[in-house]
């Protein structure tokens, strides 16, 4: 693939995240490779609303909006989406050479665990069984309340399967396009 066209596709992804995530109430925290942190509850209240809502809005959008991509390699990425509530630590990280803002703690670690273990479901026929397959976009979330939205799907995971570093994480919601 060439690199201007991979950037140029990652780049318009990628607005379409921010947008959905800004337009929400959140707050993109970091890039991380070809992925994002996005972070609600700076300063509002009904934050786990207001981040199903940005998620909703990326599920809703994503299907048609990858078909619109250039690149006809593009037009099969699919997104994974980690969600997770509770409380975190906003701060610098870092050392005397170089520091960032971060947010750290329990939720972005198992948001990051749920978002990896969408990649479960795209390449084991097990997954797939247990999450549900999905075309273009899964969101996985722990530790929410029940999502307004009809468009969630509760699963509990078998005994045998367990989400990395978060064992205790048996009850998830599912939300795919």
């Amino acid at each position: 693939v060439d690199p201007s066209v991979a950037t140029k596709t990652l780049q318009d992804i990628l607005k379409l995240l921010h947008d959905s995530i800004y337009v929400a109430g959140g707050l993109v925290d970091k890039h991380l490779g070809d992925g994002l942190m996005g972070v609600f509850g700076l300063g509002r209240s009904s934050v786990v609303d207001r981040a199903i809502e940005a998620v909703d809005k990326i599920v809703e959008r994503y299907p048609d909006y990858r078909m619109r991509l250039r690149d006809e390699q593009a037009r099969e990425l699919r997104l994974s989406i980690g969600l997770a509530h509770g409380t975190a630590l906003l701060g610098t990280i870092g050392t005397d050479r170089r520091t960032e803002l971060a947010v750290i703690g329990q939720p972005p670690n198992l948001a990051t665990r749920l978002q990896e273990f969408t990649k479960w479901s795209l390449n084991s026929p097990k997954g797939a069984e247990v999450l549900g397959e999905f075309r273009a976009v899964m969101a996985i979330a722990a530790n929410i309340p029940t999502p307004a939205s009809t468009e969630w799907t509760q699963v509990t995971l078998p005994n045998d399967i367990r989400v990395r570093d978060f064992q205790s994480s048996q009850e998830l919601w599912i939300r795919g396009g």
